[in-house]
């Protein structure tokens, strides 16, 4: 169904228009009827109509102006004028300014549902026209998506040779790294019960390409198996800048996240490569840093001057006494004394440098 209003100041012609229209076989609902061109604006904004169809003349806004604070205030519905003899040539210069048709008065039923039947038709081409257009870009979507992925399997899991040439990881991930640095960050997000992550996801990737591009700012991201990979391309002398939008970036992530429910969001900040090839140590120093939430906590952004820690050896930090103990919580399957025994690391470490992060994995896996 296609929704129309009705706008003249003239009631007689409003009655003889509803009656003259034969509205359920052009499938056109009447949802609104104006007496005066603000009232008509107000029906505009509030009812989003297909079809207005105004007099020329009103009290209020004329005709045009109708139309010209409409489209000023982002509503574009096919109008089509009512116009006396007097106002013809008025009517007809009106045609340059978006509206679609006019009709002269006294309206005839014959001329008036041809012009609706017109229009209809018009308004069923540009709906088919919409939709092919939507549909390629959900498509252009997917296929960037697929790029964005493959981009960042390649990232984690990197070849043996990695070229610095902008052309060929063009051609590969069909990419334009437009610029000589880039700085790769990933994103860590904590569980939340029974919360869509891929619907998480993609709210986060439309968050990112509305927030990271910029002037001379490229950003590329993607969801990968346990988190959010992104890469932000920029000229050198935009630093400043792209450091900027990625902290505004991770606050409206924080924010989203929130209102989701999710309990931990924790963003990793990679080193910055001057050249492509170098890519792949930012995305694992970017990968390192987002670990680290298991010794400096979540819900932040954490950069390479936030990494001080203790490079000890796993053998230095879990001697035997306190594998022992471990072992005796596992075998009696005491959860009580397990708990307690992580709790013990606080209490070890205060005053020390902070234990590496990824010697708490280690000890995770001998676990």
């Amino acid at each position: 169904m296609y929704r129309l209003i009705i706008a003249d100041d003239e009631k007689k012609i409003c009655t003889l228009i509803q009656k003259l229209g034969c509205w359920d076989a052009l499938g056109i609902e009447i949802v609104a009827v104006c007496g005066d061109g603000l009232e008509a604006l107000e029906s505009i904004l509030e009812k989003d109509p297909d079809i207005v169809l105004t007099d020329i003349r009103m009290p209020g806004l004329d005709g045009l102006e109708l139309v010209r604070q409409a489209a000023e205030k982002g509503k574009h519905p096919y109008f089509i004028v009512l116009s006396g003899y007097q106002y013809f040539e008025y009517a007809h210069t009106a045609m340059k300014y978006g509206i679609a048709d006019y009709l002269l008065k006294p309206v005839s039923g014959e001329e008036l549902n041809q012009t609706l039947k017109k229009t209809c038709e018009s308004l069923a081409q540009r709906r088919k026209i919409r939709q092919a257009e939507e549909e390629l870009e959900q498509w252009r979507k997917h296929q960037r998506q697929d790029q964005y992925e493959k981009l960042f399997r390649d990232l984690l899991d990197p070849p043996e040779a990695v070229s610095d040439h902008p052309g060929e990881w063009k051609e590969k991930y069909g990419l334009d790294f437009s610029y000589s640095r880039s700085q790769a960050f990933y994103l860590g997000c904590g569980a939340a019960g029974d919360m869509d992550r891929i619907s998480f996801g993609q709210k986060i990737l439309e968050l990112g390409e509305k927030v990271l591009n910029g002037e001379r700012i490229l950003a590329f991201l993607g969801i990968c198996e346990d988190g959010i990979g992104g890469v932000l391309n920029f000229e050198p002398e935009r630093s400043d800048g792209a450091r900027n939008r990625l902290d505004a970036f991770f606050q409206d992530v924080l924010s989203l996240a929130r209102r989701q429910g999710l309990r931990t969001v924790t963003l990793g900040v990679g080193s910055v490569a001057d050249a492509l090839s170098g890519l792949p140590s930012s995305m694992a120093s970017a990968r390192e840093r987002e670990r680290a939430k298991a010794v400096l906590g979540g819900n932040r952004m954490i950069k390479e001057e936030d990494c001080c820690f203790s490079r000890l050896p796993l053998e230095m930090i879990l001697d035997k006494k306190r594998r022992k103990a471990f072992e005796i919580c596992l075998e009696s399957f005491n959860p009580e004394k397990a708990a307690a025994w992580f709790d013990s690391w606080e209490r070890l470490e205060q005053g020390k440098p902070r234990i590496d992060p990824e010697r708490l994995f280690e000890i995770r896996e001998w676990v």
